[in-house]
């Protein structure tokens, strides 16, 4: 009974590929020759990207064999660009993980997998997708404005100039704001909500003039509603600003 067990045993290690579950959160079809090194859990925010890189060693005697990377579980809102794919121990691998704009933040267990004529190996960790902290930079650059406000017709387009507030995150100014229509070039300030790419315009005095609103953005476009009141009247416009090419 002893020498039968030992051929089967034998067999596993032999002839087939044997599965077990290791300490290291890993599942190992033995044997294999190397171990991946630098793996654990992964944190990307929504529209945006994350990179970990990877070292692929040799295990300690054993032979050098091609190494395939790949994961599997992603949610359809992420992808993951790996390079290279594939190599000889000891080489290293980056992955870069890109969520859309339509990523819902969570966390999403994955499987980095590493194949070779030897075995595989899977490494079990957790994709977090992290809500928007910083958008600010993203609205930077030049736009062409137009005012269209209840009282009269649209004004010509303008330019306006969007840069991030130093030392107020996700606040932009407006430079040139408002010039078709009050005449002045010094701007107003806005709030950004990132995650809901919404924007509020808070009550700013210019000139004889009070202005507040609220709105909404994409990456190349700015969309704001807003009242302009003073002394002697009160005017509602909305002004959309689009992206100059």
């Amino acid at each position: 009974m002893r020498k039968a067990y030992l051929l089967i045993a034998a067999a596993c290690v032999t002839f087939v590929a044997c599965e077990r579950k290791t300490t290291d959160n890993t599942t190992v079809t033995l044997p294999v020759g190397y171990v991946l090194n630098n793996v654990s859990d992964i944190t990307v925010e929504r529209d945006s990207v994350a990179t970990v890189t990877i070292m692929v060693d040799q295990a300690k005697g054993r032979v050098q064999e091609n190494v395939n990377i790949s994961i599997t579980g992603l949610p359809n809102t992420v992808t993951a660009k790996i390079t290279p794919e594939n190599g000889t121990p000891t080489f290293e691998s980056m992955i870069t993980f890109k969520a859309s704009d339509a990523a819902v933040p969570g966390t999403y267990p994955i499987k980095i997998v590493a194949k070779s004529e030897s075995g595989s190996r899977e490494y079990n960790v957790n994709l977090i997708v992290a809500p928007i902290s910083e958008c600010a930079s993203k609205l930077v650059g030049d736009f062409l404005a137009t005012d269209q406000c209840d009282t009269n017709a649209a004004t010509s387009d303008y330019s306006v100039t969007v840069s991030p507030v130093t030392g107020k995150p996700n606040r932009i100014m407006m430079s040139g704001f408002l010039s078709g229509t009050i005449g002045s070039t010094s701007g107003f300030f806005a709030n950004l909500d990132c995650n809901n790419k919404t924007l509020t315009l808070p009550k700013q005095s210019i000139m004889f003039y009070q202005v507040s609103g609220t709105g909404s953005y994409t990456k190349d476009t700015i969309k704001v509603n807003y009242t302009v009141m003073s002394s002697f009247d009160t005017v509602v416009c909305t002004t959309i600003l689009s992206r100059e090419p």
